[in-house]
């Protein structure tokens, strides 16, 4: 069964290029059946908000194994510091994420060498996209 993704840009996040929409030329008839064929949704909080009161439920879904979150993108949040190790530690032990899209949160160094650390352990985890952050060169060789 083919899984279906579907990215929704709000219209103050950057683009790149022109975006084309997604299902203009499709009916509620024809996008139906595709919609029903999802059967792994993503966890994608809104684009800038701050997650400082949604941290804690975002590292308790990774730390509970859901077998439904295999994405998440929490980019351009301003994860906080202790946010950032909270989701480590979560990650040591969550075996269903497969993405993480944690890019323009304000990572530090040692927020990157806790991410680091939980992936000596975190066997799942195949995609880790942590793009324009404030990680020196040391925090990048962790």
């Amino acid at each position: 069964m083919a899984q279906l993704k579907l990215y929704l840009q709000p219209p103050s996040a950057p683009s790149l290029g022109s975006p084309k929409p997604l299902v203009s030329s499709l009916s509620p008839a024809k996008l139906q059946p595709a919609v029903q064929q999802l059967q792994k949704p993503n966890l994608a909080p809104p684009y800038k908000q701050n997650l400082s009161q949604k941290e804690n439920k975002i590292v308790e879904k990774l730390r509970s194994n859901d077998q439904t979150l295999e994405t998440l993108n929490i980019w351009g949040n301003n994860i906080s510091s202790e946010g950032v190790k909270a989701l480590a530690e979560a990650l040591k032990t969550n075996q269903t994420l497969a993405t993480l899209d944690i890019r323009n949160n304000n990572i530090s160094s040692e927020g990157a060498k806790a991410i680091a650390e939980a992936l000596k352990t975190n066997e799942t985890l195949e995609t880790l996209n942590m793009y324009t952050n404030n990680i020196s060169s040391e925090g990048a060789k962790a």
